[in-house]
């Protein structure tokens, strides 16, 4: 497959070398209004991979057994080609004011290979009397690697070359699976259900990527710019502080992966997952279902500066804005750091498990309700809901005392642990069908609706008086002013129509199907802009508007 994210065509001929086109302007990144326009933010890149899937699966059937024996594998390799336009070069603002560039170190192509994804499985149904067992085992290996590459130079960077990497990673996992169904009062109308499985997180070239060299270089800087003669262009001599994270292009590797999580056995993310459930006939052609499940992930990683250390770190307040739709409104907000100017710019990350103190769990617990029923011969209807809430817990700051490392984000500590409420789900589904085998079905669905972040790109206006210089890491500190899991956005209702019709011909059926999406219009919030500011809570995305789809299905 391939797909691309490119700038806008103006008819301006490619640099035959770099691939970059020679004269689109600066794109521009606005910390205050949580916008990148005039052109994309990050590079631009052309996109290729491809993949080849091998299967084979082998049955035994008797009388009490039915055992099953597979295999899967995958290989593949997947290509990114990066540039950017305007001289490698990105301008932020604050509230369209100048406050800093982000340098780029492109053109760039990040390659990296799928050697191997491997799963090996063994399964076998078991009955005896009530109880029927599923009783599996599945091994994983997973192998990827990243060839040799090289760049040409950019305008921050000289041309670059990178070796090849193996076994990133090589990881070999071995998982059960077991489930249980217990017919309780041997009618066939009652039945216990429980399952005990363990899973590993799917990867294709996503760990290789991480690792390869490219981009566990510097590939983007910020640098604070005071635009001087107010031309909205940076010159060198208005840029100033040292570079954040460091110097852009940097052939010393910012980031390296402990040989711990890289290779070895049972080291790869997963989660382990428990249910437990009661089905049974409450009418004739009437069930319902009751489900609990518990899903705990495990394995997670965080990055240590090896550089720097807590006490590299100063501590200070702001003050939050003003707002009635904020709980902090007007409220000081302490426990922030930023790294001494000594130690700006030091970065030498080492990743490794964050899961061994304890202090860094997460676990979803929820429970479904469906019921079933066929009313005569042509009316069936389902419906039910799916109710859950997740805990979090990450208490463990590496580096700066006032931040834990969640992935690639930094939250607050103050937020390092809490509990989203119960999100509730609802569904029906009930359709009829009419003489002539038309049928008519209507679809209806209530969503919860998305958590509400109020990120804050506080500046050195709002930092340095509590601070007493301006910040040495960044040209702005990222705030958090809503606590996770306590602001959600209203719910999202759609319905949805079917109309179709079957059509006989002989042996050959031909069913005409006409879909209405979103039947009655409806226009929720689907995804709002999380950055405080002028454009805070605005509406990025809203449901589909109404349409139409046609199709037709033939069986033979």
């Amino acid at each position: 497959t391939t797909w691309t994210r490119l700038p806008q065509d103006d008819g301006v001929p490619v640099d035959s070398t770099t691939g970059r086109l020679t004269s689109e302007g600066y794109g521009v990144q606005d910390t205050a209004l949580g916008i990148t326009y005039r052109a994309y933010g990050a590079p631009f890149n052309y996109n290729f991979s491809a993949t080849r899937n091998w299967r084979a699966a082998f049955n035994y059937v008797t009388g009490s057994h039915q055992m099953k024996f597979g295999m899967t594998l995958v290989e593949g390799e997947r290509i990114v080609r990066n540039w950017m336009t305007a001289s490698d070069t990105q301008l932020i603002f604050n509230n369209g004011r100048p406050i800093g560039i982000r340098r780029y170190s492109t053109p760039y192509a990040e390659k990296e290979n799928l050697e191997a994804d491997l799963g090996v499985f063994l399964q076998d149904t078991w009955t005896m009397r009530r109880l029927t067992a599923n009783v599996g085992v599945r091994f994983d290996y997973m192998n990827q690697s990243v060839p040799a590459q090289d760049a040409p130079a950019g305008t921050w960077v000289p041309a670059r070359s990178w070796a090849a990497v193996k076994n990133v990673p090589n990881w070999k996992d071995i998982s059960p699976r077991l489930g249980l169904v217990y017919d309780l009062f041997g009618t066939g109308k009652t039945a216990v259900k429980a399952s005990l499985s363990r899973y590993v997180a799917q990867s294709a070239t996503s760990f290789a990527a991480l690792n390869n060299p490219i981009t566990t270089s510097i590939n983007s800087s910020t640098q604070n710019w005071t635009d001087v003669n107010g031309d909205f262009i940076p010159q060198l001599n208005e840029l100033s502080g040292v570079q954040s994270p460091g110097p852009v292009g940097s052939a010393v590797a910012t980031t390296s992966y402990d040989e711990a999580i890289r290779q070895g056995w049972g080291v790869r993310r997963n989660n382990w997952e428990v249910s437990a459930g009661v089905q049974h006939e409450l009418l004739p052609r009437v069930g319902t279902e009751v489900s609990y499940f518990r899903r705990s992930q495990g394995h997670f990683t965080a990055s240590d500066n090896l550089l720097v250390t807590p006490s590299d770190f100063q501590q200070f307040c702001v003050t939050a804005p003003t707002d009635p739709r904020l709980p902090m409104s007007g409220q000081q907000i302490c426990g922030l750091y930023d790294v001494v100017p000594a130690k700006a710019g030091q970065v030498r990350n080492l990743v490794t498990f964050n899961d061994a103190s304890k202090q860094r769990s997460e676990v979803w617990q929820g429970v479904d309700v469906n019921v079933n029923a066929r009313l005569g011969s042509r009316t069936f209807l389902q419906g039910g809901l799916s109710t859950g809430r997740s805990e979090y817990k990450n208490c463990s700051a590496i580096d700066n005392p006032g931040q834990f490392v969640n992935g690639s984000v930094t939250t607050p500590t103050q937020y390092c642990e809490w509990t989203t409420p119960f999100q509730t789900q609802y569904k029906l589904v009930t359709g009829h069908t009419f003489p002539l085998d038309i049928q008519v079905s209507v679809a209806f669905q209530s969503i919860p609706g998305r958590e509400i972040q109020a990120n804050w790109a506080a500046t050195n206006a709002v930092i340095a008086p509590s601070l007493g210089r301006n910040l040495a890491g960044s040209t702005t500190y990222n705030v958090a002013l809503v606590e996770p899991g306590t602001l959600f956005g209203d719910r999202i209702n759609q319905v949805d129509l079917r109309l179709s019709k079957l059509l006989r011909t002989g042996s050959k059926r031909i069913r005409l199907m006409a879909d209405v999406y979103n039947a009655l219009n409806a226009s929720p919030i689907v995804t709002l802009n999380s950055t405080y500011g002028p454009n805070w809570q605005r509406p990025t995305q809203i449901l589909v508007g109404r349409f139409l789809k046609v199709g037709a299905q033939l069986d033979f």
